[in-house]
């Protein structure tokens, strides 16, 4: 009776290796087995390489389907301001001679506003793209934590299309600690950003920063539509928008963008959401941040 089998061993050293094993077994004349011929072969090394082509497959298929969500997302994202400049610029072509400086100003400053949209998607678009072939870059500088949020709320409410109030609350003693600038602020920035898109004009987001031990705990929260709960399991994943969003504008990539940026921190973002409640979004970063690589990968 021919067997053929493959089973796993685990060397006194701890290591694993795979081994194949074929042979017979002989009987005798009364039909009772009486000896074994066979070979092992030591398989790990096919074990190895066959494991590492079907984690190359799953990316294969990752990429794919993100390559499918960017051209999705880019068609829809691009439209919008493409089509705003063009009709702006055709404007100024074929009335400027009736317009004062006031009037052009306004329309030149809509194509400005347009482009730097269109910079910004681009942006996140490659930050993705760092993200996911493993080169995100990070360099830890020690700043106030408070003031470095205080400075971007400042930037939001000066803006003329922020419509909702910003309450800020934050532990009394200063936080400082260690953590990159650029990352960070894409963090706050996005979170905030978000608040304010999801929320109904004239209703206040908040905006909390606390020490909880060892920990430095940024809360953003509003009032506003809420994410359905099947969407949260997805939220971090790029280009996925939740499917309540109807045409409030975005590309998906902000979240996860933020995600890598916290965990590469050595820090961690979740949500909680209520449909028509709200959401409230909480990162945790250690204030005493170890030494980190000066490139560290998703």
């Amino acid at each position: 009776k021919p067997f053929d089998t493959t089973f796993r061993i685990i060397r006194q050293d701890g290591e694993v290796r795979y081994v194949k094993a074929n042979g017979t077994v002989l009987q005798d004349e009364n039909g009772q087995p009486e000896r074994m011929i066979g070979v092992n072969w030591d398989m790990t090394q096919i074990k190895q390489s066959e494991e590492a082509l079907r984690r190359a497959l799953e990316r294969e298929k990752e990429l794919s389907e993100l390559k499918s969500r960017f051209v999705s997302t880019a068609s829809h994202e691009f439209r919008t301001p493409l089509a705003t400049i063009l009709a702006t610029a055709e404007t100024l072509v074929a009335y400027r001679h009736r317009m004062n400086d006031s009037d052009i100003e306004q329309r030149l400053q809509k194509i400005r506003s347009q482009i730097a949209h269109l910079r910004s998607i681009m942006d996140e678009v490659l930050h993705l793209s760092r993200i996911q072939a493993g080169r995100t870059t990070i360099t830890l500088t020690q700043n106030d934590f408070d003031a470095f949020c205080r400075g971007i709320i400042d930037e939001f409410e000066s803006h003329p299309h922020t419509h909702q109030k910003i309450v800020y609350t934050c532990t009394p003693q200063p936080l400082i600690m260690r953590f990159d600038q650029n990352l960070m602020r894409h963090v706050v920035s996005n979170l905030i950003s978000n608040a304010l898109k999801y929320a109904p004009d004239r209703q206040e987001i908040y905006v909390e920063v606390q020490q909880e031990g060892e920990m430095v705990v940024l809360k953003v929260r509003d009032e506003g539509i809420g994410i359905p709960t099947q969407d949260i399991l997805r939220l971090f994943e790029p280009f996925h928008r939740a499917a309540n969003v109807g045409v409030i504008p975005g590309t998906g990539l902000g979240l996860p963008i933020s995600k890598n940026a916290v965990e590469l921190h050595g820090g961690t973002i979740e949500v909680e959401s209520q449909i028509g409640q709200g959401s409230t979004f909480t990162v945790k970063l250690p204030i005493a941040l170890s030494s980190v690589p000066p490139e560290v990968g998703s």
